[in-house]
């Protein structure tokens, strides 16, 4: 009787859990060229590089590379916390360009990149003692719209850029413009 019961009770919630998990915002955040008042805009510094280290810190990074290459990536502090990082993320660009997307060559089997529409996607990287990554290419110049949950939770605090020279660590805004300062 309890068995069915608990399962009776579940299969209730189930339904009412998907709707809450169920963000339409982390699906497809709509991409808006213009600067809206909640989502700030940052400059990310062309041809930088950040260093990670895998099982030792959280946290989601992001470079920009001369072209048009932005890497987003991401790393886990499982070596102190025994825990694994879901990260989600959304990237986008203007919707009337189209951006490609790739493995950075870190990727197992439970991370992914969905295609959301031309100019955005939807990237899911499960980290632990590694790096999970991507190459995200649009056209030269072009802003990046970062929108992203960590363990189903926003937090502005674990995302890294390099801007003025200086590594920037936590976002002041979520979702997150970020433009080269170079093409």
């Amino acid at each position: 009787m309890k068995r069915r019961l608990l399962w009776g009770t579940l299969g209730a919630l189930v339904p009412l859990a998907a709707g809450c998990t169920s963000n339409d915002s982390y699906d497809a955040y709509p991409y808006d060229p213009g600067p809206p008042n909640n989502v700030l805009r940052m400059d990310i510094d062309t041809d930088q590089t950040l260093v990670a280290n895998p099982g030792d810190g959280a946290g989601l990074f992001v470079e920009y590379a001369a072209g048009g290459e932005y890497h987003v990536f991401s790393a886990c502090d499982t070596n102190k916390s025994d825990y694994v990082c879901h990260w989600v993320v959304v990237a986008s660009i203007d919707p009337t360009l189209s951006m490609e997307a790739t493995d950075d060559g870190t990727l197992e089997k439970v991370d992914t990149i969905t295609r959301i529409d031309d100019g955005a996607v939807r990237l899911e990287f499960v980290s632990d003692v590694d790096l999970d990554g991507a190459f995200l290419t649009v056209p030269e110049g072009e802003r990046l719209r970062l929108n992203w949950l960590l363990d189903d939770v926003p937090n502005s605090t674990m995302v890294s850029w390099s801007s003025g020279g200086a590594i920037q660590t936590g976002a002041p805004s979520d979702p997150l413009d970020l433009e080269p300062t170079s093409p």
